[in-house]
């Protein structure tokens, strides 16, 4: 089935899609909540900054787009956990690298979580349910 989407709404979409699983980052706060913790100070000091998790609904509401554009969300969790690449293959399928464990290794104890999804839009309505 071809892709209906044209190229800004697709891109803009699937870029929704791989944000929803990872909000933005927020600015760094006042001065002087920095002053106790000097990671706020640069937010680039800390390895992995924490964000509040948002619902795709509420990250979809945040997003400013220019005059023209549309969001459309395609894809979000559980069906995606921090995808990091991502392709299409002729049939308009999503082929998606999610990694839980990123950036630290898994434990040798315990098995990987880390994944390749394949979505898939089976009814033609814009949603990868498969």
């Amino acid at each position: 089935m071809p892709l209906r989407l044209a190229l800004p709404r697709l891109t803009v979409a699937i870029l929704f899609a791989l944000v929803a699983g990872a909000p933005p980052v927020l600015c760094p706060p006042s001065p002087c909540a920095a002053q106790d913790n000097p990671a706020q100070e640069d937010p680039f000091a800390a390895g992995v900054r924490t964000t509040p998790w948002l619902s795709p609904a509420d990250e979809q509401k945040a997003f400013k787009l220019p005059p023209g554009f549309e969001i459309n969300l395609v894809a979000a969790e559980p069906d995606i956990q921090k995808p990091l690449n991502m392709a299409f293959d002729e049939r308009g399928r999503i082929w998606l690298t999610c990694s839980v464990e990123y950036p630290y290794a898994a434990p040798l104890d315990k098995p990987g979580r880390d994944s390749i999804r394949v979505l898939e839009d089976t009814d033609g309505d814009g949603r990868y349910e498969k």
